[in-house]
């Protein structure tokens, strides 16, 4: 089965944030803040503890420049033989702006992954739900075993432009969410009359990419920076 989610280069993003840059950076920053505004004035080491503090660390990823600082980390870490626990594989997610190429692809937003013949999800009510999200699994069979489905596709109460509670509304409408197989056929070709974009909200559509896996366990990742 071709993959569902696009990749990206990861080499890159390495070569448009390089480590010795970033840090480089990092170091001019502090020392001309330090310079310019003598209420920042500190002594040496409290200079050097602020440029490691705003140099990569790896903390958080939030996009493929997060990711690449990351892979070059592990990379200077490898190098100096120092132990780095056993890998554990796993599919990270960074976010691009848009819609996939492929309809099951994870996602924030946009048109679901939903059959056009099945009602559209409602609450308790019977209000029609916001589609907020789709994950999909599909490219992660070796990883996480069996499930329900290939995609799971969550829906919450009330609309992105007006009130939309993530955590469920006053009167107790929870979060829905359904799981469904991979088939291309009798799918919606719209959002609905509650896609985040058509409520005039400012919520922009997200999507995932993928950076394939190697011989030894590693990140996945996708979007842009």
């Amino acid at each position: 089965m071709q993959p569902i989610h696009e990749t990206f280069d990861v080499d890159v993003w390495k070569r448009r944030f390089p480590l010795d840059r970033l840090r480089a950076e990092a170091r001019a920053f502090v020392e001309n803040r330090a310079r310019e505004d003598p209420r920042d004035a500190a002594s040496p080491d409290a200079i050097e503890r602020h440029v490691r503090l705003m140099s990569p660390g790896g903390t958080h990823i939030t996009s493929p420049g997060h990711l690449a600082e990351i892979l070059q980390l592990q990379e200077e870490i490898a190098q100096r033989a120092c132990p780095m626990g056993e890998g554990t594989p796993a599919d990270i997610f960074v976010w691009g702006l848009g819609e996939p190429s492929h309809p099951a692809g994870t996602k924030i937003g946009g048109v679901p992954y939903w059959p056009a013949k099945e009602p559209w999800p409602t609450d308790d009510a019977g209000n029609a739900m916001t589609f907020l999200a789709q994950i999909c699994f599909a490219d992660s069979r070796d990883i996480v075993g069996y499930l329900p489905g290939d995609v799971l596709l969550l829906f919450v109460p009330g609309s992105v432009g007006g009130s939309c509670d993530i955590d469920g509304d006053p009167d107790g409408s929870p979060v829905r969410w359904y799981w469904q197989p991979l088939d291309p056929s009798d799918r919606v070709q719209s959002g609905g009359p509650v896609s985040p974009l058509d409520s005039g909200s400012e919520v922009r559509y997200m999507f995932g990419l993928t950076l394939s896996r190697g011989p030894k366990p590693v990140f996945e990742a996708g979007g842009s920076r």
